[in-house]
């Protein structure tokens, strides 16, 4: 099915079940991610590499994205993250991949959700197999920084051509970058060029 034919039909879905807010799910106009009360507590990132600040309304889309089985906000959180990132120069866009066991557990790559909207906004390849994180790692939510680069240190190979190349690793929340920062060194290792990182949320 071609992009045309996927916008009518998306078109059509709206129709007939309205969209709702990422956040509250309360009924919102189209092309809206989030409803007036919400929006008022999405912040916009100071930072590079990030889009917007982890809390609030967005803190609560990107958890049920990936807590509550929501996928469907990948595509809505996806094209936020494309509306409000500036990207020139890149040559291949990747998400920070799920090892294979909690891709099984929970079905979906959230960094892929977004970062395919990313890479047709912005017309680059996706590239969703590019990295592979190769063992599994605890969730980092407990660990300290040291903690957290030791836990993703050598966690990830790159599995296709790379020499030369820019490349922009995206993911959902940075919180210290130690995951961004373990992909970084094995794209470099690899003989990428330069590696950008881009996330939706920062953690303040």
């Amino acid at each position: 099915m071609n992009d045309r034919w996927l916008g009518i039909l998306e078109v059509g879905l709206s129709i007939l079940s309205p969209p709702s807010c990422a956040a509250c799910d309360t009924h919102v106009g189209i092309g809206r991610a989030f409803c007036s009360l919400c929006a008022g507590t999405v912040l916009r990132s100071t930072s590079g590499g990030a889009a917007f600040v982890y809390g609030g309304a967005m803190a609560n889309a990107i958890t049920k994205m990936k807590y509550g089985d929501r996928p469907d906000l990948g595509r809505v959180l996806g094209a936020l993250l494309a509306s409000a990132a500036r990207i020139e120069g890149v040559d291949v866009i990747a998400p920070v991949p799920l090892h294979p066991t909690r891709l099984v557990e929970r079905g979906f790559n959230q960094s892929a959700l977004l970062a395919k909207p990313l890479a047709k906004a912005v017309r680059r390849p996706f590239a969703p197999r590019l990295l592979c994180r190769v063992r599994p790692t605890p969730r980092q939510t407990a660990l300290d920084r040291a903690e957290r680069r030791a836990n993703v240190a050598g966690a990830f190979e790159v599995r296709s051509f790379v020499v030369g190349m820019c490349v922009l690793v995206v993911d959902d929340v940075r919180t210290t970058g130690a995951t961004l920062e373990a992909c970084e060194s094995a794209l470099l290792i690899a003989g990428a060029r330069e590696v950008r990182t881009l996330v939706l949320a920062e953690a303040p």
